[in-house]
């Protein structure tokens, strides 16, 4: 499945085990609103979220654009067994 904010691969998810649990990847919304749209791990966290925040008036856009920052510098997954079979 295809990002339809970056167009890169929609992230999956995996137990400890290495079972996958979830490759359907994130609402967009508000910055995509299709009801098929889905979106990555990375734009998740950097698009998606800090647009929630400026949308819902609980912060302005460069406060959101710090937190994006500060939440792609301590994001760094686990490989996981079982990941990219």
């Amino acid at each position: 499945m295809k990002c339809c904010l970056c167009d890169g691969e929609v992230d999956k998810h995996y137990t400890p085990e290495g079972e996958m649990y979830w490759d359907k990847g994130h609402n967009p919304a508000p910055v995509k609103t299709g009801e098929d749209d889905r979106c990555c791990d990375t734009c998740n966290a950097t698009v998606v979220i800090p647009a929630r925040l400026v949308h819902a008036g609980g912060m302005e856009p460069e406060a959101a654009s710090k937190l994006a920052e500060v939440i792609m510098a301590d994001y760094r997954p686990e490989p996981q067994e079982g990941e990219g079979e």
